[in-house]
């Protein structure tokens, strides 16, 4: 109301990345486009470009994690911004927004989950660890520790994402106490490496003890993002925790947190993470002889799936329908054949609409017995 454009588009871009963590995504994506239109109205400088970049990050931001209503919300989206926003950054803007741009753009490959989208995730976040070292910020480059460990689990290399989280752990352990971003980091730790012994299999005869284990490091991860009021983070640890509890033989407290995650991920329009916890029910009801359930969620994981873009996520709701058709007898097909041929064609036509890939598990074999040795 008083003229300047600069200060005004400057507010409502801050505000625009506030709302975002918060979770309030369409109000985040209002806000940056009050900046956009600002800054459309005015004369290009260094300041107004760059702002206009940490506007688009905001909305990628939020395609990423959720749907915009009237908009297309999905991964690809999302990747188009920070394609736009790569483009108009130049070598010598700040090293940090680069490195933002840079590991949030890994972030959407990584839940797109392919073997070129992984190598992608981990060529980016090299690439800003390095530029960032260079510019003399260690501190910046070991926050893409746990971000370039969460990949590793992902693509099945839980060694080295092992030895990423542990160097992290050391790092922000000491600094934590004095610095909430310290804290923050390291409840992202606690709660990877107790997502980690998912993907690790323990030694023969210690596997309990292991889930065990992995529980402690998660559940400490959920007061830090409580006291940060990190929702997106809570939400997607307290379905870690679902899985843990379901995998060591306590369905109760496993649908206890699965359902504290499922409906914060609701308010909040989280997804993806909202089509994990589907999913991770639909195990829970199958293991449980629920299978109509189990079918009901299944279906409701792949929708969400196929709306967000996530080949990867309809991979593991193919073994999920996998496992349910090994698990019914003759006679429960039968009863059941009209729900599953509903569930299964679904499937088969989003997977023909954004793309079949093998889960990272079944295709680390396959690259790595095509390197040298």
């Amino acid at each position: 109301a008083a003229g300047d454009v600069d200060l005004a588009a400057e507010q409502y871009v801050a505000a625009s990345h506030r709302a975002a963590e918060e979770g309030a995504h369409q109000h985040a994506v209002d806000l940056s486009n009050r900046a956009l239109e600002l800054l459309g109205r005015t004369a290009v400088t260094s300041k107004r470009r760059l702002l206009r970049v940490m506007a688009l990050l905001a909305q990628a931001r939020v395609k990423w994690r959720a749907q915009v209503e009237g908009e297309a919300s999905g991964l690809s989206d999302a990747l188009e911004l920070l394609g736009e926003c790569g483009a108009r950054l130049l070598p010598t803007d700040p090293v940090e927004l680069r490195a933002e741009v840079a590991a949030l753009s890994a972030a959407v490959h990584y839940d797109i989950g392919d073997a070129a989208s992984l190598d992608k995730a981990l060529a980016e976040l090299g690439e800003a660890s390095h530029a960032l070292l260079e510019a003399g910020k260690p501190l910046d480059a070991a926050r893409l520790l746990n971000d370039e460990a969460a990949v590793w689990v992902r693509a099945g290399d839980p060694v080295r994402a092992h030895h990423l989280l542990k160097k992290s752990r050391e790092i922000f352990a000491e600094r934590a106490e004095a610095d909430p971003a310290a804290r923050f980091e390291l409840a992202e730790t606690e709660h990877l490496l107790g997502r980690l012994v998912l993907h690790a299999p323990p030694r023969p005869g210690h596997e309990r003890d292991a889930l065990e284990v992995g529980i402690e490091h998660a559940s400490r991860a959920v007061p830090v993002f409580q006291a940060l009021d990190k929702p997106t983070e809570l939400g997607r640890v307290w379905e870690t925790l679902g899985r843990l509890e379901m995998a060591v033989g306590r369905p109760r407290e496993a649908i206890d947190h699965l359902a504290a995650a499922a409906e914060l991920q609701q308010r909040i329009l989280d997804v993806i993470g909202l089509a994990r916890t589907s999913a991770a029910l639909a195990d829970i009801a199958r293991d449980g002889g629920d299978y109509e359930r189990a079918i009901v969620l299944l279906g409701g994981s792949i929708e969400l799936n196929l709306d967000k873009g996530s080949p990867l996520g309809l991979a593991f709701n193919r073994r999920t329908l996998g496992t349910l058709l090994r698990q019914l007898s003759s006679s429960e097909r039968r009863d059941l054949h009209d729900e599953l041929s509903r569930v299964a064609q679904r499937l088969e036509v989003a997977e023909a609409a954004i793309g079949r890939i093998d889960l990272p598990e079944e295709a680390l074999g396959m690259r790595h017995s095509q390197r040298p040795k």
